[in-house]
């Protein structure tokens, strides 16, 4: 399977590499727009290959953590991030969500008590993210997680589950 790696790139270099890492160990295609085997488009926009490939990935793991992220190049009201989410959305690619337990933990005081400036996030446009993948439609399961091993953990337990999500006719669609 295609497995589209979401998430800011800058503050997660070490679980990007252990869930890259758990993905080739099962047999899956990572896809991580920071790595030299990501397709690239020479003339294309790099934002649009990651929201092109998102949207055509068999599955979708989302990382959100304390860093908003980069401004969306064509809406700088969302993030590169937010993009791929809402592309890979659009297109019933199944999501799997991921927020840092501090983000989510803090992000239900901060719904309560509007302006109350963050601590374990950078910017309030993350906890609205979170309240954007919480309030998608299907339904998308979020975890919060201490640590990557939080995540490897899950995705190790969850591959059966996912699987039986994406069956076969949609794969070779995709292929």
């Amino acid at each position: 399977m295609r497995v589209f790696l979401s998430s800011t790139c800058y503050d997660l270099p070490d679980a990007r590499a252990v869930i890259e890492r758990l993905l080739i160990e099962q047999g899956d295609t990572p896809l991580l727009s920071d790595r030299a085997t990501f397709p690239i488009s020479p003339g294309e926009h790099r934002h649009e290959v990651c929201v092109r490939e998102a949207g055509n990935a068999d599955v979708l793991i989302l990382v959100i953590d304390r860093r908003r992220g980069a401004p969306f190049y064509r809406d700088t009201n969302i993030t590169v991030t937010q993009a791929e989410f809402r592309a890979a959305l659009a297109a019933s690619v199944p999501i799997i969500a991921f927020v840092r337990r501090a983000v989510f933990d803090e992000r239900a005081t901060w719904s309560r008590n509007p302006g109350l400036h963050p601590v374990h996030a950078d910017d309030e446009a993350v906890f609205q993210f979170v309240s954007e993948v919480q309030a998608a439609t299907p339904g998308i399961w979020m975890h919060p997680f201490a640590d990557v091993t939080d995540i490897v953990d899950l995705l190790r337990n969850w591959r059966r589950p996912i699987i039986s999500k994406v069956d076969d006719a949609t794969l070779a669609e995709r292929t």
